[in-house]
Order: structure tokens, then sequence, then C-alpha cells
């Protein structure tokens, strides 16, 4: 008889939390499952139900070590069936771009929804239009039907892959802020950026703190609130300068 193995992916955290991402009011949850009213729920009814589904599984594949960290806190029994398999990145043959520059703000990709930056977002681009000591780019579609464009905003709209270095030359972008507020579980955006050389805004967190960590051109923020993402926009900019 063949037998065909039975393998769960870890593409975002729906075996821990129905959530998803651990979203909850708006805000990343911190995996404080001791405070959360829905976590008690979960224990009589969702946990169990995966813990039989872990038990028949024969492997199960994370594509970063924080994704692992994560799923074996709700499920300590699965270790010695959890691998790290990152995703491959054959497909991008970005090479470091020796001239970027720019005093512009950069954000990659759609980020319509919370988990993905949405609300920072929001907030940054009324600090902005306020403060107007800099320019935010969104590189992708509008985030959340903010339709009117001011010179201290602006959309590119849709982008191929292979444009963006391009992009990001044309419109001055000298930093980028990765404003996903959730642990990611692997993060192409980011892979994409870092082997472009390009400075990174990001959180400590999940899969995208894992690979800045490694990264010279990395600088971690507490938060993703405007007033910490433009502090330290402008050490990045100063040290630039020198």
């Amino acid at each position: 008889m063949h037998y065909e193995q039975l393998i769960y992916l870890v593409h975002d955290f729906h075996c821990c939390c129905p959530t998803v991402n651990f979203i909850y009011k708006n805000n990343y949850c911190g995996l404080n499952c001791a405070d959360c009213p829905l976590a008690r729920k979960l224990e009589r009814s969702w946990y169990p139900v995966w813990k039989k589904l872990f038990f028949k599984i024969d492997r199960v594949i994370c594509f970063s070590q924080s994704s692992k960290d994560i799923c074996l806190k709700f499920y300590p029994h699965i270790e010695n069936k959890i691998q790290i398999i990152p995703h491959s990145m054959d497909y991008c043959h970005f090479i470091h771009l020796e001239n970027i520059s720019g005093n512009k703000i950069g954000v990659i990709g759609n980020c319509s929804n919370i988990a993905k930056g949405k609300n920072v977002i929001f907030r940054l681009v009324k600090y902005l239009n306020k403060a107007r000591n800099y320019t935010l780019v969104v590189v992708g579609r509008n985030p959340f039907l903010m339709n009117r464009q001011s010179e201290n905003f602006i959309v590119t709209g849709s982008y191929k892959l292979e444009n963006l270095p391009e992009i990001l030359i044309q419109n001055q972008i000298g930093l980028i802020v990765f404003t996903s507020i959730w642990p990611e579980t692997f993060s192409y955006a980011v892979s994409e950026l870092m082997m472009l050389g390009i400075p990174i805004i990001s959180l400590k967190l999940g899969a995208q703190g894992e690979k800045l960590m490694n990264y010279s051109n990395a600088f971690f923020v507490d938060d993703l609130s405007p007033e910490s993402i433009i502090e330290c926009a402008e050490k990045v900019f100063k040290r630039d300068e020198k």
C-alpha cells in the first residue's frame, strides 16, 4: 500500500488562534493568552481539535524559527514533527543598489488590512500632512481608500517586482518602513528588500525581525507610531548624510 504523508504548512497561525494572525481589538495581542477572554473558550473547543489533528499529521513545516517557537508555545507535543524549511527566493534576482538615496519614506505592498499595517500607514499619513517634514511613498495600491494624494503622501499604484529597484530610485525612497504588526511566518517582502540593501525600519517581531537581526541596514522600533517611525527615519537620513 502506498502511504502518503500528511503535512501541515504554517502559512499563518490558524492552528493557534482563529484570529489567524493574533490581531485582537485592532492590535497584536502579544500572545498574552492568559488575559484573553477568547483563549478560555478556545481551551474547550479549538485546541483539543487541533491537538487531535496534529497527532495524525506526520510533519509540520514552518518557514522560520519564530513560527516554530510560536507553534510550540501552543502545541509542545509536536516538537519532533516540526521542520523549518524557508521558502525559496530563487525567483528574485535583486542585487544591492549602490545608488539608492533620497529622503522619502517608502512602504511596499498594499498593506490593506490591520495586520499588514493599514492603521500604521493611516496614522503616519495624518502625521505627515501636519508636520510636513517627510514624504511617504506607498509602492502599491492605495491601502485604505484614501484617494487624496498630497506633497507628503504619494501612491505609485500596482507594480511588477522586477521594476521595484527602478521605482525606489525614481521616487527617491531612502528607506522602507515594514508596517506589519504581527509575527510574519516568512516575509517575502523583507527578504526582497534585504537583497536590495535598502535601510528597513521594523518591529523586532516574527520572521521579519528574525531576518533583520542579521541585516546591517535594519533599524528596530518599539512601536510603529508615527513619532517612533519619524524619529528613527531622522537617524537613518542623518547617518547617510555623513
